[in-house]
């Protein structure tokens, strides 16, 4: 999931939500990330809604950054394929998909 190619030089990353300042705040204390790993998922933080795919050449440069800050079209998207020109989106959650039409080269 969440990475595909075109086979063309061009691969796309779908990613789930933007970073959460309280998490990255844990990252250096992993004992309170083991206590809160065992807590029920109900008592944890829901990642925010929000669209966001990128598309990098094969040297890791950006060369689409597409995003709905909003989440209202299609948020947390996991799946991401580029074909015919358009670029299909996926979410676990949702039932639709999202299609775009990209730009000609």
């Amino acid at each position: 999931d969440t990475i595909s190619s075109n086979h063309a030089g061009r691969i796309w990353v779908a990613y789930y939500s933007i970073r959460d300042r309280l998490v990255d705040g844990l990252q250096p204390h992993p004992w309170i990330k083991g206590l809160l790993a065992k807590l029920p998922s109900t008592l944890l933080p829901k990642p925010k809604a929000y669209s966001m795919v990128v598309a990098y050449d094969e040297s890791g440069n950006v060369l689409e950054n597409l995003q709905d800050p909003s989440g209202r079209n299609l948020g947390n998207i996991t799946s991401v394929e580029e074909y015919q020109g358009e670029l299909y989106m996926g979410a676990l959650n949702g039932d639709a998909i999202g299609v775009i039409t990209l730009p000609s080269p």
